[in-house]
């Protein structure tokens, strides 16, 4: 009696509903990398922030002088996001360890010939275009800085024991000053996704998840350290 020989090849069906299944997930898996993209570049540029914040403290430790973090730009319209993302901050030098009046923007160059003309590590841009752009993610405004003395509005300041030395009022009732960078690609779908940065008066710095993210980490000095105060 013949047997009917074993079939060993694939048939146009099943080679048709593989390659589906295969596009299906493929398609799935884009969509989740390309929604998660944003939030990855969100956490990288706080995480920027905050090691900005630590090297101004550090640099006015290391050089006596005063160091600010200027806050120069923020996304008005971040509840309700439009097409482009907005951020910006400075980070400069003081002149002097207290009272500062000309203030140099890193790279310090001013004090070789008397002229502040680089600007190359102290302008940090994250708005669309911009030389630091990070697309689908914006600076919240942040609450009002009167800053020390004059002229230092929107500012955060160090004086070179390394602390903030900003008025009690720049701080909120848990002794911080905040800046939160928002996930606007997120906020366009209703999702609530930012990342605060917490700057205590020590210098301590802490970043916080609205999705209760452990982000790890903190930079500065803690609060209650042996350090002396501004």
């Amino acid at each position: 009696m013949a047997t009917r020989p074993l079939r060993t090849g694939t048939t146009l069906t099943e080679l048709m509903v593989v390659l589906s299944i295969i596009g299906l997930m493929a398609a799935i898996g884009l969509g989740t990398v390309k929604d998660q993209i944003p939030r990855f570049r969100m956490v990288r540029a706080a995480k920027q922030l905050s090691s900005d914040i630590a090297a101004l403290r550090n640099t006015a430790i290391e050089q006596n002088r005063e160091t600010r973090l200027l806050l120069v730009a923020a996304d008005s319209s971040w509840e309700s996001p439009g097409a482009t993302n907005v951020g910006e901050w400075w980070m400069q030098v003081g002149d002097l360890p207290l009272g500062s009046t000309q203030w140099d923007t890193f790279p310090a160059d001013a004090q070789e010939d008397g002229v502040d003309d680089s600007f190359a590590l102290g302008q940090v841009v994250i708005t669309e275009d911009g030389d630091d752009e990070v697309p689908g993610v914006s600076l919240k405004p942040w609450d009002p800085l009167a800053g020390p003395g004059a002229g230092n509005a929107s500012a955060i300041v160090f004086s070179p024991r390394g602390w903030l030395s900003n008025p009690p009022g720049d701080f909120n009732s848990q002794g911080y000053v905040e800046l939160t960078l928002v996930n606007i690609a997120a906020k366009r779908d209703g999702v609530d996704d930012s990342i605060t940065v917490r700057i205590a008066r020590s210098g301590m710095v802490r970043l916080v998840s609205s999705l209760g993210e452990d982000l790890g980490g903190t930079a500065g000095t803690a609060t209650g350290s042996s350090a002396g105060g501004p």
